[in-house]
């Protein structure tokens, strides 16, 4: 059994995914768009989204050209397709979100997926294949992707959390990042590369191999701190390192605190999946404070060294947790 928002794209490139993601998803985008075009300030976030554009085409011109193909297929404006993955960086209104645990010398990864309520029919299952190279993951229809939680067929996983930061500049956006991270081989090698990005902001970024070697990659614009932390371990929407706490601003707005006092409270060396399923459903903290809050709109729970996922979807909550595997 799958979910019903589940979807399996095949492509030869990543213009043809897009193109593909388009036709899929086309009606969702053209709903979103209509009502972003509503707002006064529409325009005036896509002639600032044109100056994050130039940076990123040199760096990652096939990413923009999923995009472009995404529009396409869509029958939409890139420009607009574009801006839309760019409100995080327009805005620097940050939601808070997310709860991650890795734990089982990091081979079982637990994410909870939190964003507004009415973001639930945005959330969906995608495996998307790319040549000879697949990732499955928490998927946000209209954006890149990569931007909650994934592993992809290299035995790679990565599980994304946001953070509050004042040092924006112009850059590559952080959801480009996400993306191209999503879809590592190499993640020592790539990391070194994202110290020498021009980011435009930071997520929190958790990457695991194959072996169970775990990263915490704590980023903002212009500072980075990447550590390989003892397991279990646990992470919100804060920064854990103190380098990087003099970034931020009241980063307790949703309980960001209280989910990671929670959750460590609760995360053993070692733990069944039942178990996980047990700390990401706990609600003890109320409504909004949760590690499963009002907010809470997916879950992903992975067990790394059998490439084996558990998802829960809250729009089709009735269905429980399923399996889907990466074989």
């Amino acid at each position: 059994m799958t979910h019903k928002n589940y979807f399996e794209i095949e492509a030869d490139n990543t213009y043809e995914l897009g193109l593909q993601k388009g036709k899929l998803f086309g009606e969702s985008l053209l709903q979103s768009l209509n009502e972003e075009r509503k707002g006064k300030v529409w325009s005036e976030y896509v002639r600032r989204s044109r100056e994050y554009l130039t940076p990123t085409e040199k760096v990652f011109p096939e990413l923009v050209a999923e995009l472009k193909g995404y529009a396409h297929g869509a029958g939409t404006s890139f420009e607009e397709l574009w801006t839309l993955n760019l409100l995080d960086e327009l805005t620097q209104d940050v939601q808070e979100k997310c709860t991650t645990f890795v734990t089982n010398n990091g081979f079982l990864v637990a994410h909870n997926e939190d964003w507004s309520a009415d973001a639930e029919d945005e959330l969906c299952v995608l495996k998307r294949t790319i040549g000879d190279a697949t990732t499955l993951e928490l998927f946000y229809v209209n954006t890149l992707g990569g931007n909650a939680i994934s592993i992809n067929s290299h035995g790679i996983l990565q599980a994304i959390n946001s953070l509050n930061h004042y040092d924006h500049q112009m850059g590559i956006p952080k959801c480009v990042v996400a993306r191209w991270l999503s879809d590592t081989s190499a993640p020592e090698r790539d990391l070194e590369m994202l110290g020498r990005l021009r980011r435009a902001s930071g997520f929190h970024h958790v990457i695991v191999n194959s072996l169970g070697n775990v990263w915490s990659v704590e980023c903002s614009a212009k500072s980075h701190i990447i550590t390989t932390p003892a397991i279990p371990f646990v992470h919100t929407n804060h920064y854990l390192m103190p380098e990087m706490a003099v970034l931020e601003g009241n980063s307790n707005r949703f309980g960001t605190f209280g989910r990671l006092s929670r959750a460590s409270e609760n995360v053993s060396e070692t733990m069944s999946i039942e178990k996980a399923r047990k700390i990401l459903g706990d609600s003890s903290q109320g409504k909004r404070r949760s590690i499963h809050s009002n907010r809470t709109i997916g879950g992903m729970i992975v067990d790394v060294d059998h490439m084996q996922a558990m998802v829960w979807l809250r729009r089709e909550s009735k269905k429980g947790w399923l399996s889907y595997e990466m074989n």
